[in-house]
């Protein structure tokens, strides 16, 4: 099996076993493979794979199907690239909130809500200025 699938299918397990993750929950493992390294600067095609994308297609469309049980689901391209970028973000946060002295508040992982709140301390500041 070629890495791609076998990346996607173990993601979709853990998703399937996860799906009321918060941003804690994420092992490292899935967060190095789900990130995007350069959002802004790559094309789809120049990419190494599609496991991002298809990640996050997978967990929108089985959450989105569970909420309305609508088939077939119809939304707009934009608003899914919209979207997929604020999971990203809330991706990027994740490894932020272990690899700084920044702390992220706990989120779904698999909310994708566009006007999500996210809340962000410095450890270090336990006291007033």
């Amino acid at each position: 099996m070629d890495f791609e699938v076998e990346s996607f299918l173990q993601s979709k397990l853990w998703i399937d076993k996860n799906f009321n993750a918060t941003t804690d929950d994420l092992p490292d493992e899935f967060l190095d493979l789900w990130m995007e390294e350069d959002q802004e600067n790559q094309e789809p095609k120049e990419q190494d794979h599609n496991i991002p994308m298809q990640v996050f297609l997978y967990a929108f469309l089985k959450k989105r199907y569970f909420e309305t049980q609508t088939n077939p689901i119809q939304i707009p391209v934009e608003e899914l690239h919209e979207l997929y970028r604020c999971w990203q973000v809330k991706l990027a946060a994740i490894s932020v909130n272990r690899i700084s002295d920044f702390s992220f508040a706990p989120l779904p992982l698999f909310s994708f809500d566009p006007n999500e709140t996210v809340t962000i301390t410095h450890r270090s500041d336990n006291s007033e200025n």
